[in-house]
């Protein structure tokens, strides 16, 4: 196992408890909201639509806004150089976007927008791990771009367990059979003291 761990330092060179480089541009175009965020070597493209009349006559919430998602990620996006197959089926982007639709669901304000829709969009461009975790904060950030109501700012990260070892935010080599992973998604907590 020298090859994921060696002389206290990860494959890329960073120590168990370090995170990637984390940089963010925000963007203007057609979306109300957009963002490129790199967390490593993993892209991702984030925009968000809305609140705007429901496509569907109908489908609108009376007491709330509605939360869609699109996720995907094309054959190119992998760093190791595979192409993987295109599919509309992909069953681990439409769990990606159901569980991003179920999270900010609980996040946005929805009651500020009834009988409207929010579409949120994303665009793996580069996948080198962590990408659930990346497509959250892109998420977070793109909504707050967006000027979308919430109540709390969501962040995510991947963690991996590897016998006595807890690494932080994984690369794609470290994403594999031999290390336990967990993606956590946070919100903040606030204590408020008695006055």
């Amino acid at each position: 196992m020298a090859e994921i761990f060696y002389n206290g330092r990860r494959v890329d060179g960073r120590r168990p408890n370090e995170i990637r480089r984390v940089d963010c541009q925000f963007g203007s175009g057609y979306s109300d909201g957009i963002v490129f965020l790199h967390q490593g070597n993993t892209k991702v493209i984030a925009s968000v639509v809305g609140p705007h009349a429901p496509r569907a006559k109908g489908d609108g919430v009376p007491d709330g806004a509605t939360i869609t998602c699109q996720f995907t990620k094309p054959p190119f996006a992998s760093t190791s150089g595979e192409r993987r197959k295109l599919s509309s089926n992909d069953r681990s982007a439409n769990d990606f976007a159901t569980a991003i639709e179920e999270i900010f669901s609980c996040v946005i304000r929805t009651e500020k927008y009834p009988m409207s829709q929010i579409d949120i969009f994303l665009e793996v461009i580069q996948s080198d791990g962590s990408e659930f975790a990346c497509a959250v904060n892109a998420t977070t950030l793109a909504l707050t771009d967006a000027g979308i109501e919430m109540d709390y700012l969501v962040s995510a990260a991947t963690v991996g367990l590897w016998g006595s070892h807890v690494f932080a935010d994984l690369c794609r080599f470290e994403e594999n059979p031999r290390i336990s992973q967990l993606t956590v998604v946070c919100l903040p907590v606030f204590i408020s003291f008695p006055e």
